[in-house]
């Protein structure tokens, strides 16, 4: 089914976090691998959730929590400054938590919401 994506966190060995949905998780993540041996880099650490309806929403909300957390260094989904380990925990809540978490994305552009979503995933998860 097309409206199932997998939410995705990927590392590099250059220290920068890529993070994003698909609807084909092997796809993506063998391009990814593909196009950072070009550069010269390696994908260190990869994690995908299983597919599910609400990825897009929740892809927004972790995208929000890497732009307040790290710095975005190309496009809009790969950043520094950001530990994958707890990058990848954000993602996995959200990934679990698809009916909490598209209730609170109301209002005409769901940015509010997402802020919204974005704290409750931050309070829940320790710091490392």
């Amino acid at each position: 089914m097309k409206d199932l994506q997998s939410l995705y966190v990927i590392a590099f060995d250059s220290g920068v976090l890529k993070v994003g949905r698909s609807a084909d998780p092997v796809t993506r993540l063998r391009r990814h691998r593909s196009d950072a041996r070009k550069h010269g880099y390696l994908v260190i650490a990869e994690w995908f959730s299983p597919p599910y309806p609400k990825a897009a929403q929740h892809e927004r909300a972790l995208l929000h929590l890497c732009h307040a957390e790290g710095t975005l260094r190309e496009g809009r989904e790969w950043f520094s400054g950001l530990d994958y380990d707890y990058v990848q925990r954000w993602a996995q809540v959200l990934s679990r938590q698809p009916e909490r978490a598209a209730r609170r994305e109301t209002g005409r552009d769901g940015n509010a919401a997402v802020a919204v979503v974005a704290a409750e995933v931050v309070s829940c998860i320790p710091r490392c």
